[in-house]
């Protein structure tokens, strides 16, 4: 397009592009079981989960790249401008990978809600890099440790700043947590499989040596938040425009919910009247928490990501205005 002076802001080309990334997603997921037995409305929300994860990948290798060359900068002014340039342009990267449908709401895209993709880029890079430290130096001390993750954590914040010990610990734990997402979608046979797969991968994502089956199952309920969170965004940015999309996206959430959690247990087809009914109730009760929790979770990290782009921009957090704007932003995402 660029070469033929194609205008790229069309409504047409924006369709063009999102058709071709799910024309994309099909053909190579073809030989999935699961894309067989998935609907076309499924198949929409999965897209544009893998289109906004895609976009955060994006966004994190431009980070990468760039953080070498502004922290080479000796002149303090100029190397908060390179930082600052470093961030524009993973933005627009981050934006031209999203694809969002054309009109929706996920084409106005600040420098707040980038702020939150940043957050999140760095807490997947802590995990993976303190499980990568893991794998290749196991016997490192916990102070090398913190500090590799440090200076990843560095490149996907965008920032030459020091990070507290208190924060890297933070974001090690929720890089974790989406860590054991991602291991508990795998397919399994039993329970105690996936538990056993997820306590090894909390291991090597949290340098530790002593994390319990207990502390896998509570990461496994933390990671249910994740998958609720993501699977009813994803549906809403999905369904634009769709007047029932409401309780379209309540069931596609509460379906991965029982599915994450549950598995093959939620299967009580043969089960007797009574066992079924306990059962829908305890899914319908623990399925309800969790989505409160990710909407608190969810409106928690919007907030703390406005705020940490207000104060990189020295604006006053006092006033009326960024406070209902904050109100807004949390009313939003609940």
């Amino acid at each position: 397009a660029i070469s033929k002076n194609i205008d790229m802001n069309t409504e047409t080309f924006k369709n063009e592009k999102r058709d071709l990334a799910k024309e994309a997603f099909e053909s190579t997921n073809a030989i999935d079981d699961e894309m067989y037995t998935m609907d076309a409305e499924m198949k929409e929300i999965v897209l544009e989960e893998m289109l906004k994860e895609t976009s955060k990948r994006e966004a994190g290798q431009q980070l990468d790249a760039c953080y070498d060359g502004a922290t080479a900068i000796t002149n303090g002014a100029a190397k908060k401008t390179a930082f600052t340039n470093c961030k524009t342009n993973a933005k627009a990267a981050a934006m031209a990978a999203r694809m969002p449908k054309h009109g929706s709401a996920a084409e106005t895209f600040g420098d707040s809600q980038f702020a939150s993709m940043m957050n999140d880029v760095a807490k997947e890079k802590a995990a993976s890099t303190m499980a990568a430290t893991m794998r290749a130096q196991p016997n490192m001390s916990e102070r090398e440790k913190l500090d590799a993750v440090k200076k990843e954590m560095k490149k996907s914040l965008a920032t030459d700043d020091d990070i507290s010990d208190t924060k890297i610990k933070a974001f090690l734990k929720e890089g974790a947590i989406m860590k054991t997402r991602d291991v508990a979608k795998t397919t399994y046979t039993d329970a105690n499989e996936k538990r056993k797969s997820v306590q090894a991968a909390m291991k090597e994502s949290l340098g530790k040596t002593d994390i319990t089956e207990t502390d896998a199952e509570m990461f496994l309920k933390d990671a249910a938040v994740e998958e609720v969170g993501a699977i009813m965004s994803a549906c809403v940015d999905s369904k634009y425009g769709v007047a029932t999309k409401t309780a379209d996206c309540e069931k596609a959430s509460k379906d991965a919910y029982t599915t994450f959690m549950y598995g093959q247990d939620a299967d009580l087809a043969g089960a007797d009247a009574e066992k079924k009914k306990r059962k829908e109730r305890e899914i319908d009760y623990e399925y309800k928490r969790t989505k409160n929790k990710a909407a608190q979770k969810r409106a928690l990290g919007d907030v703390k990501a406005k705020m940490e782009d207000a104060i990189s921009k020295n604006i006053d957090m006092n006033t009326e205005t960024f406070k209902n704007e904050k109100r807004d932003l949390a009313k939003e995402a609940f």
